[in-house]
């Protein structure tokens, strides 16, 4: 298996990429996904915004149970977790979770330049409630290269990364 990829490399890839398929369970045991925004911290803790009034939040608050997807389709990466999502009840302004999503909403300078970022993120939009952030502490988490040359016996793309 390839170990080019270090835990700090795939770091930078989650940094450089702001979206995710966020995957919970409903109340039928049926999968929902979404494409939400998500911060990361080095300790690879993720952070979302949800709405209290969404089907995310419903399902969350009855089963934790939550699967993210980050991917980069020209780089042909991808990183996949799986955890528990817990709500963040007392959340100050200048908690690591507040900081890590401000950071991810926020456009940066040539993106407002190039008007390719509206500064607005797309739940502020939304009539969903007051925004609840949720903290993910992932059990499982793999990344895969596919542009990487590999071992073509093994074909081993994927590298666990967690546990």
């Amino acid at each position: 298996m390839r170990k080019k990829n270090t835990k700090k490399e795939v770091f930078l890839f989650l940094k450089q990429n702001k979206s995710a398929t966020v995957s919970t369970v409903s109340f039928e045991n049926m999968p929902e996904a979404s494409t939400m925004y998500y911060g990361v911290d080095k300790d690879f803790t993720f952070y979302i915004a949800v709405g209290d009034k969404t089907r995310k939040y419903a399902n969350l608050k009855r089963n934790p149970t939550i699967a993210l997807v980050m991917t980069d389709e020209y780089m042909q990466q991808t990183v996949q977790a799986e955890g528990k999502a817990e709500e963040l009840h007392s959340v100050r302004n200048n908690s690591k979770a507040i900081k890590t999503l401000t950071e991810v909403l926020s456009p940066n300078i040539w993106q407002t330049i190039a008007h390719i970022w509206d500064p607005i993120p797309p739940i502020i939009k939304m009539n969903n409630g007051k925004i609840v952030i949720f903290k993910i502490i992932p059990t499982w988490m793999r990344w895969a290269d596919f542009q990487a040359p590999v071992d073509k016996a093994a074909r081993e793309f994927f590298q666990l990364l967690i546990p």
